[in-house]
C-alpha cells in the first residue's frame, strides 16, 4: 500500500540494515513524499547516503531532521560524523601524507562501524610512518576486532621491534599467546 507510512519506513529500515541501498532510499523517499518533515526518514536517508560516500547530501539530510526534530541525538551525533569526515578528506587532498590526519579519518570511519575502509586508511597512514607505534597499536585493536589475531600479532610484533620497552604490546601479545593456547578437558 503505497499510504502506509509505517510499512514503508519498517521496510525502508530493514533494506537500511542489509545495505539494499536503493531500496531503503526508495522507501524513505516515499515516507517523506507524505511527511517531508519525518526526522526518522531523513536521518535514515542520510545514513545511507553517508555509506554511499554521497557525504555532502547526507549532512542536508541530517540538517533537515534536525530542523524537523532539533535535538534528535541520531541525526546530531551522525551529522558531527559526517562533518568531520568531511574535514578530514578535504585536508588529505591539501596534505596527502598528513598520517595524522587520516589516523583521525580512520578513528572516524571506526566509529561509524566502517572498519574495512578504516584499515584501508590506517594502513596508507602506516605507509608514510611506518615507525609509527601508535598507528601500529590501533592496527592491533582493529585487527582483533575484526577477528584477525595473526594480523593483530604482527603489528604487536612489529611495535616491539620498534620499541622494545613497549609494555603495552609485550602484554597484548601474551594474552593473544594465552588464548591460542587450547584449554584442556
Amino acid at each position: 500500500d503505497p499510504h502506509n507510512l509505517a510499512a514503508h519506513f519498517s521496510m525502508a529500515n530493514e533494506y537500511k540494515a542489509t545495505n539494499e541501498d536503493a531500496l531503503a532510499l526508495a522507501h524513505y523517499r516515499a515516507v517523506l513524499e507524505r511527511q517531508p518533515r519525518s526526522a526518522r526518514a531523513l536521518n535514515g536517508s542520510g545514513v545511507v547516503l553517508r555509506r554511499q560516500g554521497r557525504l555532502t547530501e547526507a549532512a542536508r539530510y541530517f540538517e533537515q531532521a534536525l530542523a524537523a526534530q532539533p535535538g534528535l541525538f541520531l541525526a546530531v551525533n551522525n551529522l558531527g560524523n559526517v562533518y568531520r569526515e568531511l574535514q578530514y578528506r578535504a585536508a588529505l587532498r591539501s596534505q596527502p601524507d598528513a598520517h595524522l590526519v587520516r589516523l583521525n579519518l580512520g578513528n572516524v570511519l571506526r566509529d561509524q562501524g566502517r572498519d574495512a575502509e578504516a584499515l584501508a586508511v590506517y594502513l596508507a597512514a602506516l605507509e608514510a610512518r611506518p615507525r609509527s607505534t601508535r598507528l601500529r597499536h590501533t592496527l592491533a585493536e582493529l585487527h582483533l576486532e575484526m577477528g584477525e589475531p595473526e594480523a593483530a600479532r604482527a603489528q604487536l610484533e612489529a611495535i616491539l621491534a620498534l620499541d622494545p620497552s613497549d609494555t603495552e604490546a609485550r602484554h597484548r601479545l601474551d594474552r593473544l599467546a594465552r588464548d591460542a593456547v587450547p584449554s584442556s578437558p
